[in-house]
């Protein structure tokens, strides 16, 4: 399903990861020309081993979890980077910020091997003292996942940001030599929302600790009930964090009552709010929905809503219901609606063309459908008593 900007806005939600927050911008002890930090790892889940950065090689290096649902959204997005330029730089992903259960190693290990080609690059663990976030992310002054960095040809630091925001352009630019990290370090925010946040959000940081916590250790249930806490102690929470609650209940594989949950935000507090209604139809119609069984018609329901509420439907919005369209057989329609999707997408410069692709590649599998369905149809009637 499109990662649309909701899946950057929901980092701050669902992967406020730092489990210690006192490090802003100007305390951060990596920056972007500081030299490279080691790569110390408890294990290397897939690909081939470094323990030291070549000469004249590009590097890209993600830190991601396994609960984390923007990491695992952009892993599809990650693979393509790193086949665009194989043989030109290095991908890596770091889990980090894992529940450091005694079996968390292999489990991790056995997420990424079921990922498959999902996860096509290289990845490793980090161990239980932390090393690698604590000498990557935390020391560039954040506490977000995911977050990634770029090591250029001379072992420095080239740029650090959200994988979304910017990293496409960075590393053809690092690989091309066209890059420059010295106006880069002056203008660059790095896309880290972490850096240079004010005392009030800082606050709500160690607030969620808690909730955080829940989430490393796949306690969702829990997440569930510390995140309720907040929104009674902080009701500016609920209008952000109400997405995040019904994917925690999805998560958790409570699906009656995080479908009543929809219902509930569908006729209430997002009841005018088309995006916020598009990602909730999309987090269960989505391709690698975390939905065991999925309610396509309450997602066809909410995605109609989000359409109807929507003053000019975004391709996010149109994809999502074509794709709810889709699950609940009105394969015509849903050829339609993505094709409407699609033409916006292509009028805006900034729209991702990786993303484009994606919709272009659901429009074929919508099309190979309808084509099934008339040959089965002709079928039938030629086999009919005449």
């Amino acid at each position: 399903m499109v990662r649309s900007v909701r899946s950057v806005c929901l980092v701050a939600g669902l992967a406020l990861a730092g489990l210690s927050t006192g490090q802003t911008a100007s305390q951060a002890k990596l920056n972007i020309l500081s030299p490279a930090p080691p790569i110390k790892v408890a294990r290397w889940a897939k690909g081939t081993p470094i323990k030291t950065f070549t000469k004249g090689k590009v590097y890209v290096i993600e830190f991601w979890a396994t609960w984390c649902h923007p990491c695992r959204e952009g892993m599809p997005h990650l693979s393509q980077l790193a086949e665009k330029y194989r043989g030109k730089a290095q991908f890596i992903g770091v889990s980090i910020f894992e529940a450091h259960t005694k079996d968390y190693i292999d489990s991790v290990a056995a997420f990424v091997k079921g990922q498959g080609k999902v996860m096509d690059y290289d990845v490793a663990i980090d161990g239980v003292g932390n090393e690698m976030a604590n000498t990557w992310v935390r020391a560039a002054g954040s506490s977000l996942i995911p977050t990634a960095f770029i090591v250029d040809q001379s072992g420095k630091i080239a740029w650090i940001g959200h994988p979304e925001l910017g990293l496409d352009e960075a590393v053809g630019q690092v690989i091309a030599g066209t890059f420059d990290p010295v106006a880069a370090a002056k203008t660059q925010k790095h896309a880290l929302v972490g850096r240079g946040l004010d005392d009030y959000t800082l606050h709500l940081m160690t607030l969620m600790q808690p909730v955080l916590q829940a989430l490393s250790g796949r306690r969702y249930k829990d997440a569930v009930t510390e995140l309720d806490k907040l929104f009674v102690a902080y009701p500016e929470l609920v209008t952000r964090h109400s997405v995040n609650r019904f994917w925690y209940l999805l998560q958790a594989g409570e699906e009656p009552e995080a479908y009543a949950y929809a219902r509930k935000l569908a006729a209430g507090l997002y009841k005018n709010d088309g995006e916020s209604l598009a990602y909730i139809a999309g987090l269960i119609v989505q391709d690698h929905s975390d939905a065991k069984h999925p309610d396509n018609a309450l997602a066809l329901s909410i995605a109609e809503q989000s359409y109807k509420v929507a003053n000019q439907p975004s391709p996010h919005i149109l994809d999502v219901l074509a794709t709810a369209e889709f699950r609940n057989k009105r394969t015509g329609s849903a050829i339609e609606t993505e094709q409407r999707a699609i033409s916006l997408a292509e009028k805006d410069k900034e729209f991702s063309l990786d993303t484009l692709k994606e919709m272009r590649a659901r429009l074929e599998t919508f099309k190979a459908a309808r084509n099934t369905e008339t040959r089965s149809e002709a079928k039938h009637r030629n086999a009919a008593p005449h």
